[in-house]
């Protein structure tokens, strides 16, 4: 019995989620797959090109007119009727110790030490014997053990050695709701979505970079239609600066993101 595929590779990010791609050929027995599989890629090459078309033009019509968080956590209140959640609530913990441990590799890596790149396992065989079997064991399990470290040695961290200014607001939908973070010292802020999937409990979905990865139909359609509208509202609120547009920073990215998935 030949091998039905070449390789397995696992592509990860420091902060983000982790992908295992399959490589090589299709056995004769997924006609199905191999039938549906070209109208899918056109499907996805038709999309990707009006999703880049509408990101070149939303480029041209965006300004700076930027607004502080301080400013931006009013319009919330004022146009959303958003509320500021207690530092006390799970939802508030959980998503602070992620802006955290994101913020702390993105500004102040050395405060991680060898914590702060974990590699992933890159490459294994797909029918692996017994010994590559055992060591793909020992490096997933190696690896988790090191992402549990590197939260752990977050949490340590003071605030006094890496001070935050942290705030989540939530506005509540029928479809679910909407988290916007902000954290004053650094600038940054993100929006999310909080939602009931059927038969997977919640939900969440960022607006943010993991947008560029993502085709617009999924988030155009369905109950990501008005969250992501208001997402793009936020942003656009948000605002850039001169500076941002020139450099292109992950300030004015996340702008053009959202508002090309806004619809």
């Amino acid at each position: 019995m030949g091998k039905k595929a070449e390789s397995i590779s696992i592509i990860g990010g420091a902060d983000g989620p982790t992908s295992i791609f399959l490589a090589g050929r299709i056995s004769k027995d997924a006609k199905g797959i191999r039938i549906r599989h070209p109208i899918k890629t056109l499907r996805t090459c038709v999309e990707r090109f009006f999703y880049e078309k509408r990101k070149k033009r939303i480029k041209g019509r965006i300004t700076a007119r930027p607004h502080t968080l301080s400013e931006l956590a009013r319009f919330l209140e004022r146009e959303y009727g958003a509320q500021e959640l207690s530092a006390d609530s799970r939802i508030y913990q959980e998503m602070r110790r992620c802006m955290k441990e994101s913020e702390i590799l993105r500004f102040c890596p050395e405060l991680l030490g060898d914590l702060a790149q974990i590699g992933f396992p890159d490459r294994f065989s797909v029918e692996p014997s017994a010994v590559e079997k055992e060591q793909l064991r020992r490096a997933l399990k190696e690896f988790q053990e090191r992402q549990e470290m590197r939260s752990r040695r977050v949490e340590e961290i003071s605030q006094e050695d890496f001070p935050m200014d942290y705030h989540v607001y939530e506005i509540r939908l029928p479809e679910g709701s909407v988290q916007v973070e902000t954290e004053a010292v650094h600038g940054e802020m993100s929006v999310s979505w909080s939602g009931s999937g059927q038969g997977r409990g919640r939900v969440r979905e960022f607006f943010s970079d993991a947008c560029r990865r993502v085709l617009p139909g999924l988030w155009r359609s369905g109950r990501a239609r008005r969250p992501g509208r208001i997402a793009g509202r936020i942003y656009l609120y948000y605002g850039v600066t001169h500076e941002d547009m020139e450099k292109e920073t992950p300030r004015y990215i996340r702008l053009v993101e959202a508002l090309c998935l806004a619809g």
